[in-house]
């Protein structure tokens, strides 16, 4: 019953979606129809309803239809009493977690990352019922990275926390580890080059304002303060942004250039001995 019900259902919201309507109000309208309501409060009645949403849950999930199981997933609340959707919601977590396993040992990478994508509060390692070699596989790994790697480059230096709650999403799942997706190489890489342009970009000018965006991503584990301020490209125009500060500002204002070697040396990128040291190396043309 509960089958040919769910049958039924998938049936009128695929003629629904070949027939232009969105996937979202396909499945309103039809879960709309009479048929497909809850017919009774008795147990049996709702244990038969619950059924049939949760095998058409499955079913799109199995079909990959993560759009249509995403509508899905959400019983409406006005049809339904506080027990019948509880009763749903474990099926549905069921579901997810069975099709995320069985994606898993699929070895279907892109799949598991759209189940993770749009399901992964629902996902719990031990449900998944699949060891630690099936997940580190590279199909599985490759398309998470691949999403992570491409949230760090949206959000960068903006706002990396944003990254860092995507990753710790994962890491909780148990599907990745922090650290390792923080030494992935082209976030390693992303990471330097955003931090080399933020310093030239900010300058003397600024050099708070790229002390926060370097502690931005310090907190979140990818880079410590420390390799930042001593990446090549930062030490060389920070030596080069005082050399141009000391002629500038000679013996007119040279208070104002003692301000900027000690916004720097504050920041952690000198000490003011080597601030002297490089300083004088450049006075006399030699290359220190």
């Amino acid at each position: 019953m509960a089958m040919e019900e769910a049958i039924r259902m998938d049936t009128l919201i695929d003629q629904k979606v070949e027939d232009g309507v969105f996937m979202t109000d396909a499945v309103k309208q039809v879960s709309a129809l009479s048929e497909f309501k809850l017919k009774g409060l008795r147990n049996i009645q709702k244990e038969e309803y619950v059924r049939a949403k949760t095998l058409q849950f499955a079913h799109a999930l199995e079909e990959n239809q993560f759009l249509k199981a995403k509508v899905l997933r959400k019983l409406p609340q006005f049809e339904v009493d506080d027990a019948t959707v509880e009763m749903y919601q474990d099926g549905v977590k069921s579901a997810i977690n069975q099709r995320a396993g069985n994606l898993v040992a699929l070895k279907d990478g892109d799949n598991f990352r759209k189940v993770v994508r749009g399901f992964g509060d629902d996902i719990q390692r031990d449900r998944m019922q699949v060891d630690d070699e099936a997940l580190k596989a590279p199909e599985i790994q490759g398309p998470i990275q691949k999403d992570l790697v491409a949230s760090f480059k949206y959000h960068n230096t903006i706002s990396p926390e944003a990254f860092a709650k995507d990753r710790d999403r994962l890491v909780k799942m148990g599907i990745v580890d922090a650290g390792e997706i923080n030494k992935l190489p082209e976030i390693q890489t992303f990471a330097r080059d955003r931090m080399v342009g933020s310093f030239n970009y900010h300058n003397t000018i600024s050099p708070e304002a790229f002390a926060c965006e370097r502690d931005a991503l310090t907190n979140i584990g990818v880079l410590s303060a420390g390799e930042i301020n001593k990446l090549p490209a930062i030490q060389d125009a920070a030596k080069g942004m005082l050399v141009r500060s000391v002629k500038y500002h000679n013996t007119i204002s040279p208070e104002q250039f003692g301000k900027e070697r000690d916004a720097f040396v504050n920041l952690g990128l000198f000490d003011a001995a080597e601030v002297i040291s490089f300083l004088r190396c450049n006075q006399r043309s030699r290359t220190c």
